[in-house]
């Protein structure tokens, strides 16, 4: 295949103006205002709302001079790989037809158009209002939540020419059968050729060595495979698939090349009146632990593969194995997959329709269903690719729709496009809808069956009282926080920078009520801006964390917990544990402790009661320490205990409830500590009372620097304890973590550590 990407030299004009101005190509109408100075930076206070001049139309220009290999091809295409709005195309003044979809690949023949020198190509978007930008497919992901489309319009992602001479491939089908430690391979490959081409491949094994397929129909049998498997539970080796277009006399005509896993994957779904819900990998029943994955930035366009890579590495170093691609936004670049691939981080895939409604004409169908067979042939060899799912609240939003649009969307996501996927990825796995009790808009809410989500409202109670406490998998677990102040001064002028400002209200602070509901339940009123914030991020991170210690907890019968949401779109109010900017929140360090693969966790009951459980989501037994101790506000021991216990690979285990009547609930505490081989694995602390009515004493915080670790000193029980820099974007192996009296090393990670600032919850109180 010859490939050329029309990148440079875009010119764009509005309406009838004389001028034109360079338009960068990715980019749209709104990127290249904004870099000609015309339009604000969309993220600064209420700049999205100035209004796009749309309404005048205008045009994308470029001239280029083709390759001299295209011209020689034996047919060349013409490939815009998203475009945001609605307009045509047309090459040297000859119309080449329209485009609609901003998630779909539309391609052109160009043979008989493309001329030696120069070529003109033009993207022609007529003039349309504000809201006729937004009724695009776009249109289709309107929930209360959906992503905040701003009105634009151009080509978001790449322009190129493709073009082949002699035959090419268009596609190969990858079958894996794994039978007796055997792994066999099976390919279809197919394509277009004038002449008579022969296919061959080889897959090359992680260190290197080829595996040629013998002759005849391409099957290899590898022995003893390199299997793929989630973060935490084995190594993720790929395999590289080469495959060949060969004349008779052996000449290359195209090479189809990728990389692969060895692997299976399932969804397992046991019967019976609670129905379950669990991600198998290679025949073992995965727990996920992770979030919800959402468009990097309010102008998609603006996606950058550093953020993109630095935002999946946080995922790897906080412990996530899986990641659910949100139905709201975009799909991603094919780099967030590779990615996904080498970090083992399963994906769970939506079909990009959030809380749909729409009247299914014929034109419709045939164009999501192109969407949906191209998406699913572009991702399927990716062995990341852990789930397919019809749409993000799509069942939710089917009850309150009226029986037309509710006949409509089962046509098209229980039917239509569930059979397209089967057809084109009939290995993987795949679902109706998320949150679903497995379709039909059969009560998708029910924690019991299928998959749930557990937002601030369902949040709110102590997770062993509550009903999603009994959830089989929640696929988005969330609750809002502030940013922190650097992040805040980012988008916002001094005068902005009250929690309920309009400038605010535009970034997410309608969720104001339900931060300070969160905070009140936690600390005592903020005296502070920085109080305030600092404190929202840290009964986000109890509250939620407490839910994901509590699901991992019923391992078995809850088998996912994934975080509404790991990142943001724009700075602002928000459920991210990781905001806009890549600073890290408290309930991001609080993930990273509850994804640990050996976590003690406590539970405090009624009457004083402590109930331990350890989970254990490694693939072997364990041999471990548990101590507790019952303390004093000074910290002093009143009561303590050790316990010796083995857990089996992929349980919990609880160990029996402790009764402590003589603890003082307003200045006592438990610290419970796991040991494994002698060495301390993890620490933990819980009081009987919210930490608003505990009588902290001040635990006079300090540090030093010792190389590359940090060391904190604390003389008195602390929690929470914050280290930042004035820049606040230190990042550590932890933060906002507990501490008894004594000293705790820490790595830096990245970040100045010339002037810090340490803090607990005894600063809040």
């Amino acid at each position: 295949m010859i490939t050329q990407r029309l990148t440079t030299g875009w010119q764009l004009r509005l309406g009838k103006e004389p001028a034109s101005f360079p338009a960068p190509v990715p980019g749209t109408l709104r990127q290249a205002l904004l870099a000609a100075g015309r339009l604000p930076e969309p993220n600064w206070r209420d700049s999205a709302q100035a209004p796009l001049p749309v309404e005048k139309g205008c045009v994308y220009t470029v001239r280029f001079i083709p390759q001299p290999e295209l011209l020689e091809a034996d047919e060349t295409v013409l490939c815009f790989h998203g475009v945001q709005g609605a307009g045509e195309a047309a090459l040297n003044g000859s119309p080449l037809g329209w485009l609609e979809n901003l998630h779909r690949v539309y391609e052109f023949p160009v043979t008989h158009l493309l001329h030696p020198g120069e070529n003109t190509l033009e993207l022609r978007f007529p003039s349309q209002s504000q809201e006729a930008l937004l009724q695009a497919r776009a249109g289709l992901q309107n929930g209360p939540e959906a992503f905040p489309w701003l009105p634009d319009l151009g080509p978001w992602r790449a322009v190129e020419l493709a073009g082949w001479k002699g035959a090419c491939i268009q596609e190969v089908r990858i079958r894996q059968t794994h039978q007796n430690g055997q792994t066999e391979l099976s390919l279809g490959v197919s394509g277009r050729s004038v002449l008579e081409a022969d296919y061959t491949a080889e897959l090359i094994d992680p260190q290197g060595n080829s595996h040629p397929f013998p002759p005849g129909p391409l099957r290899l049998t590898v022995d003893n495979p390199q299997l793929w498997w989630p973060r935490g539970y084995g190594d993720q080796p790929l395999y590289t698939l080469r495959v060949r277009a060969l004349d008779k006399s052996g000449r290359l005509l195209d090479l189809w090349e990728r990389s692969i896993g060895l692997r299976t994957v399932a969804l397992s779904l046991e019967e019976g009146q609670e129905l379950g819900f669990a991600h198998v990998v290679n025949g073992v029943k995965i727990f996920a632990m992770g979030a919800v994955w959402l468009p990097e930035d309010v102008l998609p366009a603006r996606r950058d593969p550093a953020r993109t890579r630095r935002l999946l590495e946080a995922c790897a170093a906080a412990g996530f194995n899986c990641l659910r691609v949100w139905g709201g936004g975009v799909y991603p670049e094919e780099d967030f997959y590779d990615l996904c691939d080498q970090l083992g981080l399963l994906v769970w895939q939506d079909l990009m329709f959030c809380r749909p409604r729409f009247q299914l004409t014929g034109s419709l169908r045939r164009e999501l269903e192109a969407e949906t067979e191209a998406l699913v042939k572009r991702l399927r060899h990716h062995p990341c690719l852990g789930l397919w799912c019809g749409s993000a609240g799509g069942e939710l939003q089917a009850l309150e729709a009226s029986p037309r649009e509710r006949a409509d969307y089962i046509r098209l996501l229980e039917y239509s496009l569930p059979l397209i996927i089967q057809e084109q990825d009939p290995q993987g796995a795949c679902w109706p809808s998320s949150p679903s009790s497995g379709g039909g808009m059969d009560q998708p809410e029910d924690a019991c069956r299928g998959d749930s989500h557990g937002l601030a409202e369902a949040l709110w109670q102590n997770p062993a009282e509550s009903p999603l406490g009994r959830a089989r998998y929640v696929s988005a677990l969330g609750l809002a926080s502030y940013p922190c102040l650097r992040t805040l001064e980012s988008f916002t002028e001094p005068g902005d920078r009250n929690p309920f400002s309009y400038v605010m209200d535009l970034h997410g602070g309608q969720e104001a009520g339900e931060i300070l509901g969160t905070i009140q339940r936690h600390f005592l009123f903020p005296t502070s801006l920085d109080t305030a914030l600092y404190a929202s991020q840290l009964a986000q991170a109890e509250e939620a964390g407490a839910w994901l210690e509590h699901l991992r907890r019923n391992r078995g019968r809850c088998m996912g917990a994934l975080l509404w949401h790991l990142n943001e779109w724009r700075p602002g109010v928000s459920c991210a544990s990781v905001d806009y900017t890549g600073r890290w929140k408290p309930l991001h360090y609080r993930a990273k402790r509850a994804f640990a693969p050996l976590l003690l966790s406590c539970q405090m009951g009624p009457g004083n009661q402590a109930v331990f459980c350890l989970c254990n989501e490694t693939r072997h037994t364990c041999h471990v320490l548990v101590k507790w101790a019952l303390r004093d506000r000074q910290s002093r021991v009143k009561r303590e205990e050790t316990v010796s216990l083995s857990v089996g690979g992929l349980q919990s285990a609880w160990l029996d409830p402790v009764d402590m009547p003589e603890a003082q609930p307003f200045q006592d505490y438990v610290s419970f500590q796991l040991y494994e081989n002698g060495r301390p694995i993890s620490l933990g602390t819980a009081c009987f009372v919210p930490p608003k009515y505990y009588r902290f004493l001040d635990p006079e915080l300090s540090w030093r620097q010792e190389g590359e670790e940090l060391v904190v000193s604390a003389r008195a029980y602390a929690r929470g304890i914050e280290l930042q820099n004035s820049a606040q974007d230190l990042l550590l192996s932890d933060n906002d973590f507990d501490m008894l009296p004594g000293e705790r090393r820490l790595r830096v990670l990245a970040g100045e550590t010339g002037s810090l600032r340490l803090r607990s919850m005894y600063d809040v109180l």
